[in-house]
């Protein structure tokens, strides 16, 4: 049963959701990134490349035309992109940077929409510093990539979306499948490239995140069964009641009227279950009689103002009533409540005593009602 803050645990769920489309897509800012084919080289560029530009951050990954000391040929060169000079660490696979033995590379990057600019400055002990601006662009409608450098010009086509529809691994084809035949013969482990990433923005696995959050908030506020209060009575007082309307007509053969009626006195306890406060709305009571093709007769709680009225017109209703459960009464967390309810039905003690069962309804804002149902041989009745 859902609580009156369910609806606010939805929204949360939807705000994860709306949090995790927008962190996703601070992946990709510029038409840059995505995968790239070498087309045209001079300068052993890598044949493969994929450009991710994350919070500032110019990320490059590589397939390398030749193997590192260590035997791997990926690698992955990251520039910060807010025009600072920084000392680059290591050797680049795409850019022209070099910080190894005796030379040492420092740069500044600033993107501005499509247009990487990289200053470049190398030292040799011993040698005239070096310096080159690097530039990488777009052109063709944005399908080629064009790296100009001292040493020339280098272009990259990028990579067509029909290669991923033959492999889950949109990164070089032809070496994962290299990779496995090579596996098989030499019966050798290997590790597995793990160039995974789509080259177009893709939304699908934040979007399943997010739905299996909501999933999970919604599965455990609506479909978890909890206890919104257990409701017990305790005690219940009956009076029945005969009243005869004198006629005051004089036509020979008319009789008085009489009218028959039954309070039923309910003792109820209300313990709160829940973490926030519980407030009575209505209460209402129900006679249902043995006979199943009889409606119930049905009754709403005597209000408090009401009651002294009803004690001058019916004096042995005060011994048997207490304190009243009242309707807008607040139950804290964990605490409990406690009072007499009085329903009126317009029955003869007859149908009392001929009943099947008679029930107490209470109404909370926000949340389903709870009914408390008390067969005919019991005298206390709860609702768990």
């Amino acid at each position: 049963m859902p609580s009156r803050y369910s609806i606010y645990i939805v929204l949360a769920g939807l705000g994860i959701l709306v949090l995790a489309v927008a962190g996703y897509s601070r992946i990709q800012r510029s038409s840059l990134s995505g995968t790239w084919l070498l087309e045209s080289n001079g300068q052993r560029m890598p044949d493969e490349m994929r450009i991710q530009i994350i919070d500032g951050n110019f990320k490059a990954i590589s397939l390398l035309p030749y193997p590192l000391p260590s035997g791997d040929d990926m690698q992955i060169d990251t520039l910060q992109l807010d025009g600072k000079e920084h000392v680059f660490s290591g050797r680049s696979g795409v850019f022209g940077l070099d910080s190894t033995w005796l030379q040492t590379s420092t740069y500044s990057a600033h993107l501005n929409g499509d247009l990487l600019s990289i200053s470049e400055r190398s030292s040799v002990t011993g040698s005239p510093e070096y310096s080159q601006i690097e530039q990488w662009s777009l052109r063709n409608a944005g399908r080629q990539l064009v790296i100009a450098r001292a040493g020339g010009k280098i272009v990259y086509d990028r990579a067509p979306l029909t290669r991923y529809l033959f492999t889950n691994r949109p990164w070089c084809f032809s070496r994962f499948i290299a990779s496995r035949v090579f596996v098989l013969l030499s019966l050798t482990p290997m590790s597995e490239l793990t160039f995974s990433q789509p080259e177009r923005r893709n939304f699908l696995v934040p979007l399943l995140i997010a739905f299996v959050v909501i999933g999970g908030i919604f599965s455990y506020v609506y479909l978890r069964p909890h206890r919104i209060a257990d409701i017990t009575i305790t005690h219940t007082a009956v009076l029945p009641t005969h009243t005869v309307f004198k006629s005051l007509s004089r036509v020979v053969g008319h009789e008085d009227q009489a009218q028959d009626d039954l309070y039923v006195l309910a003792t109820v306890h209300i313990d709160n279950r829940l973490k926030i406060p519980l407030t009575i709305d209505d209460i209402t009571g129900a006679l249902t009689p043995t006979d199943d093709s009889v409606e119930p007769a049905t009754a709403s709680a005597i209000g408090k103002n009401d009651l002294d009225n009803m004690y001058v017109t019916f004096p042995a209703l005060k011994p048997l009533s207490g304190p009243p459960l009242t309707r807008e009464t607040t139950i804290p967390p964990g605490d409990h409540a406690e009072g007499m309810v009085m329903l009126h039905f317009p029955v003869a003690e007859t149908d009392w005593n001929n009943r099947k069962s008679y029930s107490v309804t209470i109404t909370f804002y926000h949340q389903d009602p709870l009914t408390v149902t008390i067969p005919k041989d019991q005298g206390t009745g709860n609702s768990k």
